[in-house]
């Protein structure tokens, strides 16, 4: 599922930009295969700082249920 919802997010960018047209579409400067490639780099790079902040609160999360199971089990 979130394959599918970056798949569909790299599209869009690749194509219509962002909202209102700002930041325009990558594909606009296909001519120009440094930007062209740098600008999907670019996007990649920003997609993976968002995931890679999603994982840290998961993971803090995580293990904040296991710090609390941990607790109860010595008290049990």
């Amino acid at each position: 599922m979130r394959h599918n919802a970056l798949f569909r997010r790299f599209i869009s960018a690749l194509t219509r930009g962002g909202p209102g047209g700002m930041p325009r579409p990558i594909e606009v400067h296909a001519h120009d295969p440094l930007r062209y490639v740098g600008d999907m780099l670019g996007w990649l790079h920003q997609v993976r700082l968002g995931v890679l902040s999603d994982c840290v609160v998961l993971l803090i999360f995580c293990l904040a249920e296991f710090h609390a199971h941990i607790n109860l089990s010595f008290i049990l």
